[in-house]
């Protein structure tokens, strides 16, 4: 059974859906367009072709047919800083036969997003080439253009398969589950630990065996050289001995560390495990800008994310600006000030009650539990709101 072809794909949407595939070399696969294609149209012909591994479209900021299409077949999307001109679409196209309005458009995206990879395509190609890995160059360049891997760690994720790490991180690429870059991260540092050990063990053997051959030279010397060169040598083995003493040390923190590692690996997957019945929790010590922008980058917070912060009445209103329109759950270690909670259209919900599992920056909360808060809170605030309607009223019929 042949290899499955990979391709670039550029999704025109609307009324009418015009879609575009090339193969690695930039040739036209399939253009067509047609009214009412929905995604499961659109999956059904691509797949008809092969695998999508890229995306591309005109605008600066991608429709949602074309962020569908990602989710579902994990091409990595690409797209203009700003909406390309016609100018620029004549310009890529220029040497293609697109009459259509929508299939010229899908055209233009697809060679776009062809033109952000066909570097990276080459330099896969050359590797491959001088390190006898053709049979595996296209499973190479999937992994480094959906997951963002290096060459060489794409290679060795498909090639080291009997090593435990490598096979979490295979498996956590394939799922395109939870918390990949956590993985990936976890990976580069156990492959540098690997590296760091593997030079300290060859130096400790390389120091043990100048120590042997210093010993023997002293055994084969004559009575009247000893005395003369005894210091000498007893100074360098005690510096040699201190030496592997030390590497040894070294040694024993780097299997420690590679450990904690594997623990760690070994957590997050049992989250992955886990996910449908948890909820996924991304830790902050607090709201304030401060913070906020240290944790950033690592969190990666999107839309729909739920939030586990310590203290929520350290607050800075740009936080509270960023994060508005994608957070609507936040749960806390200690309770929101009325005022936080009135002025932010955010649900705070107490942690007290809830059975939450600490991973690092992360943490999980059973989803069934995180319901039922919901409900709780929902009837809380229906029960106050009676309570000050009826209030009123009383106030209302006293007044003269």
């Amino acid at each position: 059974m042949g290899e499955t072809k990979l391709l670039v794909a550029g999704i025109d949407p609307g009324t009418t859906t015009g879609y575009a595939l090339l193969d690695l070399d930039g040739n036209v696969v399939a253009l067509n367009s047609s009214k009412n294609l929905g995604l499961n149209g659109l999956l059904e012909e691509v797949l008809k072709e092969g695998k999508a591994i890229s995306v591309g479209t005109d605008k600066a900021k991608a429709p949602s047919l074309v962020s569908l299409f990602s989710a579902k077949t994990g091409a990595r999307v690409f797209y203009p800083k700003e909406d390309l001109k016609v100018e620029e679409k004549r310009e890529l196209t220029k040497n293609f036969d697109a009459k259509i309005g929508h299939e010229n458009d899908a055209l233009a995206a697809s060679l776009f997003a062809f033109n952000r990879i066909k570097g990276i395509i080459g330099r896969v190609e050359s590797y491959a080439r001088e390190n006898g890995k053709q049979a595996i160059k296209n499973r190479i360049i999937d992994l480094v253009i959906t997951k963002e891997l290096s060459i060489r760690e794409a290679a060795d994720i498909i090639e080291d398969k009997g090593k435990e790490e490598t096979k979490i991180i295979k498996d956590a690429v394939d799922k395109e589950g939870l918390n990949q870059r956590d993985f990936i991260k976890l990976y580069h540092i156990i492959k540098r630990q690997e590296r760091e050990l593997f030079l300290l063990r060859r130096q400790n053997h390389n120091l043990k065996n100048y120590t042997r051959n210093l010993e023997s030279k002293y055994s084969l010397m004559q009575k009247k050289d000893i005395d003369y060169v005894n210091k000498k040598i007893q100074k360098n083995i005690s510096f040699k001995n201190k030496s592997i003493n030390f590497l040894e040390s070294r040694l024993y923190e780097k299997d420690n560390e590679i450990k904690k590692l594997n623990d760690m690996i070994f957590a997050l997957e049992k989250l992955i495990a886990s996910a449908r019945e948890h909820i996924i929790l991304k830790k902050l010590d607090n709201l304030g800008s401060e913070e906020f922008y240290k944790k950033m980058n690592a969190l990666n917070i999107l839309q729909g994310d739920t939030l586990l912060v310590k203290n929520p009445n350290i607050i800075s209103h740009d936080v509270m600006q960023l994060i508005k329109d994608k957070i609507e759950i936040i749960i806390t270690k200690e309770p929101a000030s009325s005022k936080i909670r009135q002025e932010h259209g955010i649900t705070f919900l107490d942690s007290n009650c809830l059975s939450i599992i600490d991973h690092g920056n992360f943490a999980a909360v059973p989803r069934a539990e995180i319901e039922k808060a919901l409900r709780s809170e929902t009837l809380l605030k229906a029960v106050i709101e009676s309570y000050k309607q009826k209030r009123k009223e009383e106030i209302t019929s006293l007044s003269p």
